[in-house]
């Protein structure tokens, strides 16, 4: 027995999408894999060189890119991140929010700076962009 999948496709022609952590690993992947299926994407990390390199080939290979330094530990850039992808790709549409902590322990391990610190990406941020 088969069902179809209403709202499936793996067209994101007229889309936009932000990536936050997009320098690397899973980020950079997200975004590619958004491009390839026509999605417009904004590419945010704190390493602009590796966002701007990717921003090149995502355009070499016919998509739409732009490259925003971005904190997620910074609120303010969050905020402007948002108005920046805004201005040059239109209306958001899509969030990976991928920005993380490679170091954080386990949790009843962790300090409270720490912990603080995971909050603030893990939670804080990805509110700030959802609102934006």
């Amino acid at each position: 027995m088969t069902y179809t999948l209403p709202n499936n496709s793996t067209d994101l022609s007229g889309q936009t999408a932000l990536v936050t952590g997009a320098s690397s690993g899973l980020g950079l992947r997200f975004a590619k894999v958004l491009a390839s299926c026509g999605a417009k994407v904004a590419l945010a990390a704190r390493r602009v060189d590796r966002l701007e390199a990717l921003a090149e080939e995502i355009r070499k290979d016919g998509g739409e890119a732009v490259a925003i330094k971005m904190d997620a530990t910074d609120a303010d850039q969050l905020i402007e991140g948002v108005a920046k992808a805004e201005a040059a790709l239109g209306l958001v549409s899509i969030l990976v929010n991928n920005a993380g902590i490679p170091d954080a322990q386990r949790a009843h391990k962790m300090e409270v700076e720490l912990i603080d610190c995971v909050l603030d990406i893990n939670v804080r941020a990805p509110f700030i962009l959802s609102c934006e």
